[in-house]
């Protein structure tokens, strides 16, 4: 059970920092082990117009993304075969016809299927909604399902509807996608949204991880294309203005700590801020490193960047008799290490992930 205590803590803890995300080894062992599989053996990973390289050990817990505003997800399990998508297909078809609608008989307006493995529906949100819709497209291939879906109003029905049958038909599923021979376009975790146009158009995507020999070692990442300048407050700014908080605890937290890092800092020619820190509070230490980097507008491989790192070893643990641990060298290691892998794709129609 979580305390109180424990939530306040970490509630304080992201606002202060501006966060918008084996038994027996030896010392020797242990340390060999952290340095080779925190630091040397590197994975790179296409994130959508960019590569970042995680631990090989790392593992990713939760994929987002919206591109030209349409909600893209993953369904987990994917269906089993071919045959058990087209039930569902038939099942979701189904359920449509038979929900009743005051105005037109049912919920389900149109279904185009693009492939046997492709198919859009355009339904009522419900049965008594006269201006809305849902287009909701369906996607499957082996081991590999989406889901691209939008609500919208009868004057952008058409284009939204559209919008979505572009992206469905681009994609191209790369169950074991090497980055380095990813098909020109957006990467998502098991394929490509493929293109080789630069025109601009919104994109975002997210990713949130983690290294399961260390409880409470989290990392985050994302893009996201902008149209304008930022001139919102910065990090650093927005770090500045936590101190605000007068509580007792977090008063105490801000005497608690420690910066290993705090400045101006660029990426790739981007322009950018970092923040790293030890904070000391209630006997237990964590540490919390935050970037950004501030995007050029219309321009898809200079998105705005967010990069995190969060080491909270005090987080209950119940999978794991003995926690490995963290130094503060090692936090910072691991932290240089994501961030300088960082880098886009490696020419203009972004076709090649390429190693530095």
């Amino acid at each position: 059970m979580i305390s109180a205590n424990l939530i306040t803590r970490t509630f304080l803890l992201h606002s202060l920092l501006a966060l918008s995300l084996f038994i027996g080894e030896s010392t020797a062992m242990a340390n060999t082990f952290r340095k080779s599989e925190l630091t040397q053996n590197m994975q790179p990973i296409c994130v959508g117009r960019l590569i970042l390289e995680i631990p090989t050990v790392a593992n990713i817990d939760n994929w987002q993304y919206e591109v030209d505003f349409i909600k893209i997800n993953s369904i987990k399990p994917p269906s089993l075969s071919q045959k058990a998508f087209e039930a569902k297909v038939s099942q979701q078809e189904t359920k449509l016809k038979n929900s009743p609608h005051k105005t037109e008989g049912m919920r389900l307006k149109t279904k185009k299927q693009l492939s046997a493995d492709q198919v859009i529906f355009v339904s009522r949100e419900d049965n008594s909604d006269t201006s809305g819709y849902t287009v909701e497209a369906l996607y499957w291939h082996p081991n590999i399902e989406y889901q691209f879906k939008d609500s919208t109003t009868n004057k952008y029905l058409d284009e939204t509807t559209n919008i979505i049958s572009k992206l469905i038909m681009s994609f191209v599923a790369m169950p074991t996608m090497d980055p380095t021979k990813a098909t020109p376009g957006f990467c998502l975790e098991n394929g490509v949204l493929a293109s080789t146009s630069t025109d601009y158009r919104s994109e975002d995507i997210s990713i949130k991880g983690g290294i399961n020999a260390y409880p409470g070692l989290e990392f985050g990442f994302s893009a996201s294309s902008t149209n304008k300048k930022f001139d919102d407050r910065t990090l650093l700014e927005r770090h500045e203005s936590s101190y605000g908080l007068g509580d007792a605890m977090a008063q105490s937290m801000i005497g608690g700590t420690k910066y290993l890092r705090k400045g101006k800092r660029t990426l790739n020619g981007q322009s950018g801020e970092e923040l790293a820190a030890v904070i000391k509070l209630d006997g237990e230490t964590s540490m919390h490193a935050n970037a950004e980097f501030y995007g050029e507008p219309n321009v898809l491989d200079k998105p705005m960047i967010r990069l995190s790192l969060d080491y909270d070893p005090s987080e209950e643990n119940t999978q794991q008799i003995t926690k490995k641990t963290l130094t503060e060298k090692e936090f910072l290691a691991l932290w240089d290490a994501l961030l300088n892998s960082i880098r886009p794709r490696t020419n203009s129609l972004w076709g090649d992930a390429g190693r530095k």
